[in-house]
């Protein structure tokens, strides 16, 4: 049964015809290709076409000049097509960042195939599973990976491209760097066809299969290179993996658009970070609200006084820092709020900032709203779930793949439900409050885990914190706070208790409180919630609120 939204139909209506006559097209685009929708090849040929030798992308001491770039991307999609690759067939790739995942990605779009990128931390019925789901015939991959791949037989692929070739016994293998005729010209796409299928991290329940079209990612970033005032001599600190969103949309074609360079790097690093700008000679990173709070709790060295960056584009600024931070390393950040869905569901950018703490008003694309449970607007100050809706056409996904009830469920009353919580304020700009799946339900009150959160880092021993939910033996849950301190700081878990309980309503305040180094964080720079919800006999018990 196809996924795709019967719904969605009203995309074509001549309502959403009149409101893309109303709508400013992203003006970075149309300077660059002279119309508002188009595909990642499209992109890719004008920039080459207009600008050659510029460089492109850097890993390391190597660079690469657009044309050097797309004569790769040409060789990599001559390959794919000798191995029967084709329009509308499926690439799918396990590799961590490494400029090859790149060319995978794009000549797999040059060629008219759809790419399925996997995070190569996968292991087991997990990565089974997708590569089973992805229905991809060739798989490009690395020798590191080898160990753990599941028994090909079981899923459709039949060759496997190795980006390392090492001699290992796998059968009908290729290597990435074989002979093959450049394709010179890209296959004809449509903006609304099927770029990518990225899968979700899962954390409700089974991974979905998010289908994304090109004019998704190609409009989205150009809205950020409007609102971020990107521009061609920028260089990109892209350590966001090319199997997310972040690395394809908010990094690589970010710089496309602008003209950019895309320094490559394979993870985030706050000890090497600064170390990574300098030697790129960075002017734009990327991430969420996680690396602030890991860069900030550095000790202030020589080589961020004198960093090359110019501006930030972050996912959920804790209020508390963002002068800080900016102050300390002399740039500015700037709030984008979307997901894999759609982004930017907002872009407040750096030139017209919104209140700290908000991440802006809708973007120029899109509708949004702050709802109850059956979907009707909630008065400003009310903590709900907020949902979106698009006002042009393909700027959002098409749906996830092979399950409708998902996409109709997420698509209810024609909107689309992020699962995150925010609120209003009388001026139209939102504040992020938490997911909906994060939220503690304790002794009937409903807690944003995002605003105990934010009580707790205004201590200042607090170097980082999370907030969890823990099963009760009286049914819901208990509220358990891990905290990570500062240096040179000694706190005992009743003084936090305390701390919060003169801060925070009383069914707010934690039963539990862990003190640990460092609080685990995934390779996207989110935090690890589920490593944090277990109760051990070591844990602090203040005991039941009364």
């Amino acid at each position: 049964m196809d996924a795709r939204l019967p719904s969605l139909e009203f995309e074509h209506s001549w309502f959403l015809r009149f409101l893309a006559d109303v709508i400013a097209p992203p003006s970075s685009l149309v300077a660059l290709l002279g119309q508002e929708q188009a595909t990642i090849p499209d992109v890719l040929l004008a920039r080459t076409e207009r600008f050659p030798d510029d460089t492109f992308l850097i890993w390391g001491t190597e660079r690469w000049s657009n044309a050097e770039a797309l004569a790769e991307i040409g060789r990599v999609a001559g390959l794919l097509e000798r191995l029967g690759a084709g329009s509308r067939s499926r690439v799918v790739s396990v590799l961590t960042n490494q400029p090859a995942a790149i060319w995978s990605w794009l000549g797999t779009l040059w060629l008219g195939s759809e790419y399925v990128p996997l995070n190569h931390h996968h292991r087991g019925a997990i990565l089974e599973d997708m590569l089973s789901r992805s229905r991809a015939r060739i798989l490009v991959t690395e020798s590191s990976a080898l160990p753990w791949l599941p028994a090909l037989r079981e899923t459709a692929v039949e060759t496997v491209i190795l980006v390392d070739p090492t001699g290992a016994e796998v059968e009908s293998v290729v290597a990435f760097n074989s002979p093959a005729e450049v394709r010179e010209q890209p296959a004809p796409v449509r903006p609304g066809d099927t770029a990518c299928v990225l899968y979700t991290s899962g954390t409700t329940g089974r991974s979905k299969a998010v289908l994304v079209s090109h004019n998704q990612v190609v409009r989205g970033a150009a809205r950020l290179v409007d609102a971020f005032g990107l521009r061609a001599d920028d260089v990109f600190h892209n350590w966001l993996p090319l199997h997310h969103l972040g690395g394809q949309l908010h990094m690589t074609t970010t710089a496309l658009i602008a003209g950019g360079a895309v320094a490559l790097f394979p993870t985030f690093s706050r000890r090497r970070f600064w170390s990574e700008v300098a030697q790129a000679r960075a002017t734009v990173f990327c991430g969420f609200s996680a690396i602030l709070q890991m860069l900030m709790s550095q000790p202030e060295s020589e080589l961020e006084k004198n960093n090359t960056l110019r501006v930030g584009i972050i996912a959920g600024i804790p209020a508390p820092i963002h002068d800080a931070f900016e102050k300390r390393f002399g740039l500015v950040i700037g709030e984008n709020y979307g997901g894999t869905e759609a982004d930017p569901l907002t872009a407040a950018g750096v030139a017209a900032p919104p209140p700290r703490g908000s991440f802006g008003n809708a973007a120029a694309d899109f509708e949004l709203a702050v709802v109850d449970e059956h979907d009707n607007p909630v008065a400003p100050g009310n903590i709900r779930q907020d949902v979106a809706r698009p006002l042009v056409a393909d700027v959002m996904f098409s749906g996830y793949e092979d399950d409708p009830r998902a996409t109709l469920d997420a698509w209810r009353n024609l909107w689309f439900h992020t699962g995150d919580l925010a609120t209003q304020d009388e001026d139209g700009f939102f504040y992020y409050k938490g997911r909906l799946a994060h939220a503690i339900r304790r002794r009937g009150e409903n807690i944003s885990t995002f605003e105990l959160e934010q009580i707790v880092r205004s201590h200042p021993g607090v170097n980082d914190c999370a907030a969890v939910g823990v099963p009760s033996v009286l049914g819901e849950e208990e509220v358990k706070l891990v905290v990570s301190l500062n240096p040179r700081t000694y706190l005992e878990p009743e003084q936090l208790r305390d701390f919060c309980a003169e801060r925070m309503a009383k069914f707010m305040v934690p039963r539990y409180i862990e003190i640990i180094d460092t609080l685990p964080y995934t390779p996207l720079g989110k935090l690890d919630r589920k490593a944090l919800s277990t109760v051990s006999p070591e844990t602090w018990d203040g005991g039941e609120i009364r």
